[in-house]
């Protein structure tokens, strides 16, 4: 598997895998948004990381996750914790001292020969999951954090059918990979990727996966999206004129050649989708202790 890179606009990318990897662990409740936790309760370990001040201030937050190691530059325990357990929205997060915002970490992290080899055996949606649990457990070791579940009744959009019915080509997607074996010529698996400016195109998409690609986009605010759709099939789209970031500052269309439709007119005129504001039980993680990390 190649190591995934992240930055503060695209956190947790837009491929299938990372979309997938937000679901994992739905054994803490009922929820209609879940955060990542173990289902088998097992506890799983890098062998060896050191946690370091960043000095690196002018790229950002970047995360690299690979069978073998997680790295992670300029990022704030905030951004771990939020990385490490699917936080989508802010209120998902309560508690902790001022400083997980306000202080940056270098990260490196190595598993076990025999963890890797345990990697090589998973599917990729499988491994990048386990390279989340794994961030967690490193929070426990090296911050001490200790943290509980509730379920609370937050804000969310749920995604839904539009009036006069979807508008998307359902089709039949091809089985997941074998790890370690490229895609064949033509091979239609659930992805959806940039396809040129404000412009998406989706192959073989679930709606599951769309409501968590759309949770990441800037208008949707802090609500998760939840998928309410009732739709089991996967779907190829285009979805033309919108952005999952802000315009720049002094552009309200964000691009003086392609302007940026909202996204709450997009999916009804475009997909037959529409985001609906509710409220649903939410799983929150609330921080009872974190400190300052350890010496490596």
């Amino acid at each position: 598997m190649k190591s995934a890179k992240y930055d503060r606009r695209v956190l947790l990318g837009a491929t299938a895998l990372v979309a997938a990897a937000l679901q994992v662990g739905s054994g803490w409740g009922q929820a209609k948004v879940q955060l990542i936790h173990p289902e088998d309760g097992v506890r799983h370990a890098f062998e060896v990381a050191t946690v370091k001040p960043s000095l690196d201030t002018a790229s950002g937050l970047r995360f690299q996750l690979a069978p073998s190691h997680f790295a992670a530059t300029h990022a704030s325990v905030y951004d771990l914790i939020k990385f490490a357990y699917g936080i989508k929205s802010e209120e998902q997060l309560v508690g902790g001292p001022g400083w997980l915002k306000t202080e940056y970490f270098d990260i490196q992290a190595k598993v076990s020969e025999a963890d890797i080899a345990a990697f090589d055996k998973l599917k990729p949606r499988e491994q990048i999951a386990m390279g989340r649990l794994l961030v967690q457990s490193l929070l426990e070791d090296r911050f001490q954090l200790k943290v509980k579940v509730e379920t609370r009744d937050l804000p969310v959009y749920a995604l839904v059918v539009a009036n006069g019915g979807i508008k998307m080509k359902e089709v039949q997607a091809d089985p997941t990979l074998t790890v370690g074996v490229g895609p064949a010529p033509g091979t239609h698996l659930p992805s959806i990727r940039p396809t040129g400016t404000n412009e998406f195109a989706a192959s073989a998409w679930p709606m599951n996966e769309m409501a968590n690609w759309l949770s990441f986009s800037y208008e949707v605010g802090s609500r998760p999206v939840v998928d309410e759709t009732g739709l089991k099939g996967n779907y190829d789209f285009v979805l033309s004129g919108v952005s999952q970031r802000p315009p720049p500052p002094g552009d309200a269309n964000g691009s003086s050649q392609e302007p940026v439709m909202s996204i709450f007119s997009a999916l009804p005129e475009q997909l037959g989708l529409k985001l609906a504001p509710e409220k649903a039980p939410t799983e929150v993680l609330v921080i009872e202790s974190i400190e300052q990390p350890s010496a490596n």
